[in-house]
C-alpha cells in the first residue's frame, strides 16, 4: 500500500469519528467551529504546503469582509466593472 492510500483510510476512519462528535456537540456555533476546524486539518493533511495559498486566501478575503465597508466594496466593484467594460466587450 502507498503512503498515500494508508493517509486516506486513516482520514476516513478520523472522519467517522469526528461525525459522531458532531451529532453529539450542542450549539450551531460548536458545530460550525468543530467542522471548520476538522476540515481544515484534513486539508492540511492532504494538501501538505500546497494548502497554504488556500488557506492564506481564505483568511485574507475573511478579514475584507469583516473590516470593510460593504457600501465601499459595492462601490470599488462597479468602478472596477466600469474601467473594465470595454475590454470585456472587446474579448
Amino acid at each position: 500500500m502507498d503512503n498515500d492510500d494508508i493517509v486516506y483510510c486513516i482520514l476516513l476512519v478520523v472522519s467517522l469519528f469526528a461525525g459522531q462528535l458532531v451529532k453529539v456537540t450542542s450549539g450551531c456555533v460548536a458545530r460550525q467551529r468543530l467542522v471548520s476546524g476538522v476540515g481544515v486539518v484534513i486539508v492540511v493533511v492532504v494538501c501538505r504546503q500546497d494548502c497554504l495559498h488556500s488557506l492564506f486566501s481564505a483568511v485574507v478575503n475573511a478579514l475584507i469582509l469583516l473590516l470593510v465597508s460593504a457600501r465601499l466594496v459595492i462601490n470599488y466593484d462597479l468602478k472596477l466593472f466600469c474601467l473594465l467594460k470595454p475590454w470585456l466587450a472587446t474579448t
